[in-house]
């Protein structure tokens, strides 16, 4: 015998719905609209649980849609960094996953709504705090680590999904003092256990001729396990005229800026190249970039404290003041001095001597309206300590060449001038005819040259 079945949904607290309960007749079916109206973006369950007279059954009901899946590593290594300095770190952050938005915070509590664009959790940044992806996107996340002390950072992060989800993340990074070491002077390696040992060095050069070159070396070792940009700055000072030069006329590091690489030697040559007689004196500047010049920077025979550039006029040798501008630019440029170099030299005039001293007397007898024909040797003694080029009746592009030429512009040079001399001989004033073979050369230091001259000379 087939009965009439009396229902009744309830809600999981077991309280009855509105308008839920009624008689199902032999045969027959009842429908019910679920009507879904969210306050969030979470995903949803319930249940409804439908009784009879005989028994009860429930029905779970969820709301849910895809989560996202993104690609940021539970663990983010953001390496080491000097202190003051910064590391920038861009992780490109795939969402694999549902649509979805994001938002970082430093606790795990939800946080609320603001316009920060970054997050600070000292000593990390991250930015951008609130981003969006969709299904296949990708979004740039920026990490710049700063750290202020010689340690190791450890930060938690938490990253909230608008579906109520929170990850966990943990950044980490090193801060490092830096460190640059003088390793040796001229090959020469330093005594790094000698309690007077500084970073500092001082570099006497031989007196030079005017236009000799002299080099010697200084190399750096940096113990570190991060790369530091440097540059040199140089001033020089003529201690005969007074006179003051930042161009590395006289004085000269290579190379002039760069990187150390992490635990790398690196060798500077320093040359010491004069082109005016006098003497010289110059402080070279070893300066670390993106060093907070208020930083301590580590000294690594734990001595003194390195002077920074911001400080430079207590060496006393800057403190003219020439370096004013320099100063404030390195205060702003966030640098420090962690050696100085400080180098003298002296040059003389070129010591050339011409035998013999007199080439040609013209005072002998002639026959008027004749020529008068001679050849004479000339020998060109270099007593200098360099080379020296030496050119005969120099035009104005001869003279300029020999001042500013390099060595292999003169060697070309040289060979054109002595081919021209060769064709025709230099007419000079009242009828003088000259010609020099070799015209231009060049003299090694301690060597002698000959030259040999041609002239007539026609009186009326």
């Amino acid at each position: 015998m087939k009965t009439s079945a009396s229902i009744v949904l309830r809600q999981q607290n077991g309280t009855a719905e509105q308008n839920s309960s009624g008689l199902i007749a032999p045969g027959m079916a009842v429908s019910y609209v679920v009507r879904f109206n969210p306050d969030s973006l979470s995903n949803f369950e319930d249940r409804l649980q439908v009784c009879s007279e005989w028994n009860s059954f429930e029905v779970v009901l969820q709301a849910t849609r895809p989560p996202p899946m993104l690609s940021l590593p539970d663990v983010i290594e953001c390496g080491y960094c000097i202190l003051q300095g910064t590391k920038k770190q861009i992780l490109k952050v795939m969402n694999s996953g549902g649509d979805s938005s994001f938002c970082f915070s430093s606790d795990a509590q939800r946080p609320l709504p603001d316009d920060e664009r970054e997050l600070i959790v000292t000593p990390f940044t991250i930015k951008p705090k609130t981003f969006s992806l969709r299904s296949g996107e990708c979004q740039d996340v920026s990490i710049v680590f700063s750290p202020e002390a010689e340690e190791s950072y450890c930060s938690e992060v938490y990253l909230f999904c608008d579906n109520g989800d929170a990850m966990r993340y943990c950044m980490k990074g090193e801060g490092t003092a830096a460190t640059i070491t003088l390793a040796s002077i001229n090959d020469n390696v330093v005594n790094n256990d000698s309690p007077f040992m500084t970073n500092n060095t001082l570099l006497t050069f031989d007196e030079l001729s005017v236009g000799g070159v002299s080099g010697k070396s200084v190399t750096y070792y940096n113990p570190t396990e991060v790369a530091v940009r440097f540059h040199w700055r140089l001033l020089t000072l003529n201690q005969d005229t007074g006179e003051t030069m930042t161009d590395g006329s006289v004085f000269g590091v290579t190379p002039a800026q760069g990187s150390f690489k992490p635990r790398a030697h690196k060798r500077f040559n320093i040359e010491f190249h004069p082109n005016v007689a006098a003497s010289y004196k110059t402080q070279m500047q070893l300066v670390l970039e993106g060093v907070n010049a208020n930083s301590a920077v580590k000294h690594p025979f734990e001595t003194t404290t390195p002077v920074l550039d911001a400080s430079v006029d207590s060496f006393g040798f800057f403190s003219s003041g020439l370096f004013s501008d320099a100063i404030d630019k390195a205060a702003s440029e966030q640098v420090a001095a962690v050696s100085v170099v400080e180098a003298i030299g002296a040059a003389k005039p070129l010591d050339i001597a011409l035998h013999p001293a007199v080439i040609a007397n013209l005072s002998a007898p002639y026959v008027a309206g004749a020529m008068l024909l001679s050849q004479r040797q000339i020998h060109l003694v270099n007593n200098s300590m360099c080379s020296a080029w030496f050119c005969f009746d120099p035009t104005e592009e001869d003279t300029r060449m020999i001042q500013t030429g390099s060595t292999v512009q003169l060697q070309q040079l040289a060979k054109l001038r002595t081919k021209q001399v060769e064709d025709e001989a230099r007419i000079q004033e009242r009828g003088l005819r000259v010609m020099f073979s070799p015209h231009m050369g060049c003299v090694n230091p301690g060597s002698t040259v000959v030259v040999t001259m041609q002239y007539a000379f026609i009186r009326a």
